[in-house]
């Protein structure tokens, strides 16, 4: 007999009920978190934080699952938002490097790219917002070099996201209104944009070019009247 499609109550699919927390580990699990709480003084979790013999980072990430697929009840949900620090996010900006590394190399040697959308998360972790925070850090050129190589040597890594604006040396030297020579000197002495390499070619990311403008307006400062392309196609000195 099949069940029917409004009224009563569906039975849930084993998938679902084989994917929620049950009561015996739930309430083994939260008293671990508690006394862990209690000791450190907050519930903020990483991937492998283990207590008491108990890996609490992996029973986090389960939980974390769990209550994104709806199957928390109110009751747990209002447990653990009660314990202070606890997230249903990792705190990126506490998160070990390692951690986040070595995530995405798993991440790189499963799909064979280290190229991330966004939106993943992987074994736990919100693997793209880690990316985007650490591309940031790295255009701030706040990031260590040892972790820039790391990241470098990742099959497929890009430096910059959206590939729509990027540009070759060329054509960032056309965009700023320098010669290809000085971009290129400017990449040599490292003074220049952030920029990535792909095999021979350097690639300039337009919005990172800008910030970068606008933090050394001295290397742009106008010393003869811009110029303006006539009917004919030739360059004209524009008079005030």
């Amino acid at each position: 007999m099949s069940e029917p499609d409004t009224g009563s109550a569906l039975t849930p699919p084993a998938s679902l009920l084989a994917a929620a927390v049950s009561t015996a580990e739930w309430t083994a699990a939260l008293a671990i978190l508690r006394d862990y709480t209690t000791l450190q003084g907050t519930a903020e979790l990483q991937p492998h934080t283990t207590w008491s013999g108990f890996d609490l980072g992996a029973w986090g990430r389960r939980v974390r699952g769990v209550h994104n697929k709806g199957l928390l009840s109110h009751a747990q949900i209002a447990e653990l938002e009660a314990l202070p620090g606890w997230t249903w996010k990792y705190n990126l900006k506490t998160l070990p490097w390692d951690t986040g590394i070595a995530a995405l190399r798993d991440y790189a040697a499963h799909y064979g790219l280290a190229v991330v959308p966004r939106k993943t998360i992987w074994k736990g972790l919100e693997l793209d917002e880690w990316v985007a925070r650490v591309r940031k850090i790295y255009t701030q050129g706040e990031l260590a070099t040892d972790r820039a190589d790391e990241l470098g040597s990742l099959p497929g890594w890009l430096w910059f996201a959206d590939d729509r604006n990027l540009l070759t040396t060329d054509a960032i030297a056309a965009y700023i209104r320098k010669s290809p020579v000085t971009v290129e000197q400017w990449r040599r002495d490292g003074t220049g944009p952030a920029h990535y390499t792909l095999g021979d070619t350097a690639y300039y990311d337009r919005t990172v070019v800008d910030r970068w403008r606008r933090r050394h307006p001295h290397l742009f400062t106008v010393t003869s009247p811009p110029q303006s392309i006539t009917d004919t196609g030739t360059a004209t000195t524009q008079r005030g």
